[in-house]
């Protein structure tokens, strides 16, 4: 081995190769200055901070046939956050396949995950109660950090992504023209620490809600697309636009969310969404804008708290305005509003992207080890509820209407404190027994 790459890599192998579930910790780095290994330059710029325990749950979906060095996989994932030159102070990964949650909700139940990078296309077994314990660590003040697919419809998954705030439909990839990420929150740790942009985009202004202006900008190419990407709002959320998307030369519609900061008022923790990640050259390069964003949105939901807001009315379906923002399967060129606090930067930010699938981009259809679609082209007639029991995991095709993911949210909510605890799985018992559960943390309130 000639550096501490060749450690990481040597780590990340057997990810790759079974996609089984791995602990990576700051052994990685003890070893290379143990070694006397020349340590590389941080490759992401944050401030000093204490070491960070991170939960990835994760799993691959490739649709557009992208060769082992072009796509983003889990391995790849777990390899680049605990690469102890990126900048990221990590004490600790947990990596948990999205069909193993057991472990990760006892992870999430054992209190000392400080952030969850939530990665997953597919639910699993167990994903009601995952759900759960991943609202009980926001509103303990723990963070998560939506990434990619992630942020995608799959069957099953409704609750969760009504709990994160988002569902995306349909896929595109740009190859020609890819895609312009648009820095909208010029005042936001995400969108600022380490990263001077040089690119510049007119917005004229649109449904989300943010001023026609020049804004900063940098451009992934190749890049996948989501065209449409739908807000699920709460009463009395805070939400901040951060990045928005463009099809360089308009090639892929108009405008679309791409990242945001959100806090509902029963939690003290973050949620930073963060959709561009399929290309692994632009997503995981240590050195480059994209893993910036993912280290500072990981940094920033380690160490943001806020104070629970006073409660709200329980009936839900109202915004802060008195307007019913409550998603029921409407249509998605509608527009959702949501509710943003006084101290933070940003217009006002209706909540709905649909852009069409028109120019040089290429459709296709994700598929993956459950052959799921994620076509917006391709209706599945297949109820979510009848998903197979068998395994526990959502299989057949998304609706490109949303209107499954949307009325199951709907109806599932993200109130999801009732239920039996569930039982420590033995990579949870691991995770404590090495002596990982510890303190929390101290956070840093936000002004």
């Amino acid at each position: 081995m000639n550096d501490s790459r060749d450690i990481i890599a040597a780590m990340a192998s057997p990810l790759r190769a079974s996609a089984r579930r791995n602990v990576v910790c700051a052994a990685s780095f003890c070893c290379a200055v143990g070694l006397g290994l020349p340590r590389l330059a941080w490759a992401a710029s944050l401030p000093a901070h204490d070491p960070l325990q991170i939960l990835l749950v994760s799993d691959e979906v490739n649709p557009h046939g992208l060769t082992p060095e072009e796509l983003t996989q889990p391995g790849d994932l777990a390899a680049a956050l605990s690469d102890p030159t990126n900048g990221i102070n990590v004490e600790s990964l947990l990596h948990v396949p999205s069909a193993e949650l057991g472990d990760a909700t006892a992870a999430l139940e054992g209190g000392s995950v400080d952030v969850l990078v939530y990665f997953a296309h597919q639910t699993g077994p167990g994903q009601p109660e995952f759900t759960r314990a991943v609202e009980q660590h926001l509103i303990r003040g723990g963070g998560v950090v939506v990434f990619h697919h992630g942020m995608y419809t799959a069957g099953g998954k409704e609750p969760i992504l009504e709990l994160l705030g988002v569902t995306c439909s349909g896929v595109l990839w740009e190859e020609t023209n890819g895609q312009a990420v648009v820095n909208v929150a010029p005042d936001h740790f995400v969108t600022t620490q380490g990263l001077t942009l040089a690119g510049s985009t007119a917005l004229e202004g649109s449904a989300l809600g943010v001023q026609a202006g020049s804004y900063p900008s940098f451009t992934n190419v190749p890049d996948e697309i989501y065209p449409s990407t739908r807000l699920l709002t709460a009463e009395g959320e805070e939400r901040e636009l951060l990045f928005v998307g463009i099809s360089e030369g308009g090639g892929s519609g108009g405008e679309r969310v791409l990242s945001y900061d959100l806090r509902r008022p029963e939690w003290s923790g973050h949620v930073i969404a963060y959709q561009p990640g399929e290309y692994q050259p632009q997503a995981l390069d240590l050195s480059g804008v994209n893993f910036q964003v993912l280290a500072n949105a990981i940094y920033y939901t380690a160490t943001t708290q806020d104070d629970p807001s006073p409660s709200t009315d329980e009936s839900g379906g109202a915004s802060a305005t008195g307007e019913d923002t409550t998603e029921s399967g409407a249509d998605t060129t509608g527009s959702s509003s949501t509710s943003t606090s006084a101290d933070e930067a940003g217009g006002d930010n209706d909540a709905t992207s649909d852009a069409s699938a028109t120019g040089n981009a290429s459709s296709s259809t994700e598929t993956g080890a459950n052959d799921e679609s994620e076509s917006a082209d391709d209706a599945s007639d297949a109820d979510p509820a009848e998903s197979s029991a068998d395994d526990g995991v959502a299989a057949g095709s998304s609706e490109s209407d949303e209107t499954a993911a949307v009325s199951g949210a709907a109806s599932a909510g993200c109130s999801c404190s009732t239920g039996a605890p569930t039982p420590l799985a033995p990579m949870g018992l691991l995770w404590m027994g090495l002596g990982f559960a510890r303190r929390r943390r101290l956070r840093t309130p936000r002004s």
